[in-house]
């Protein structure tokens, strides 16, 4: 009986890791194929989830790579704005840099290409939903830079040099769309930046000029502290109401 049930559970476990391979490889052709734009962003939402789940398929968390790689492409250069948002959305959702692996710097450059985007828009349909997908850049580039190393600075001072005016403009148009309590996430990105400088007692000229260039990003105008605490009190109230 031991040795069925040991069976039993490795077969299981088979079955288990070949329903999750098809199902992301389900989600990934929904999101990259088809002119359906609504089950495009619904995948990449569906895709968002799946990256925070320690999935049981062999081997490692190279099956994360496929999905970063195609959220990349679509947000860095996607005709639709609405599948752009949830690809940034999924693309900036996950925890830590280790789960970034190899694709952290691919989404720097997605959301700064975004970002270029974002100030010429081909298409009038997707003006509407232009601030929509500033904001959700916006936040992105301050979950990134939570999560930035020393060695990322490097590349990140160069990179973030060429887009300083494309980013400074989204940063600006964020200022007056984004509620206030959204802000939290920049002055946790700013805390971590700051620690680096301050903990750091050996600093390259090239690792201090990114993490001061990524000060400087982190630091553009925003609402006060006590602006975003109240924000953030008023909606965790149990007597706040949203409306019908």
């Amino acid at each position: 009986q031991g040795t069925d049930h040991t069976n039993q559970k490795v077969m299981w476990s088979s079955v288990r890791v070949d329903l999750v391979q098809r199902a992301v490889a389900t989600l990934v052709q929904c999101c990259s194929s088809g002119g359906n734009m609504k089950m495009r962003w619904n995948a990449c939402h569906a895709l968002g989830h799946l990256l925070h789940c320690p999935l049981p398929i062999a081997g490692s968390q190279d099956w994360r790579s496929p999905i970063l790689e195609l959220l990349c492409e679509l947000l860095g250069g996607f005709h639709n704005y609405k599948v752009r948002i949830q690809a940034c959305a999924a693309l900036c959702s996950l925890p830590t840099r280790q789960l970034y692996t190899q694709h952290y710097k691919g989404a720097w450059l997605a959301l700064l290409s975004a970002a270029n985007s974002t100030q010429n828009v081909a298409d009038y349909l997707e003006m509407r939903h232009r601030d929509d997908l500033i904001c959700q850049v916006v936040q992105g580039m301050w979950h990134l830079s939570s999560l930035v190393t020393l060695s990322e600075c490097c590349w990140l001072h160069s990179v973030l040099l060429e887009h300083m005016d494309s980013i400074s403009v989204v940063l600006q148009r964020a200022h007056s769309c984004l509620p206030p309590h959204c802000w939290n996430t920049a002055h946790t990105a700013l805390q971590h930046v700051t620690s680096l400088i301050q903990d750091s007692d050996v600093l390259s000229d090239d690792q201090a000029a990114g993490l001061a260039l990524l000060e400087k990003v982190l630091s553009e105008p925003q609402p006060s502290v006590n602006v975003i605490e109240e924000s953030a009190a008023f909606l965790s109230s149990p007597n706040t109401k949203t409306l019908p």
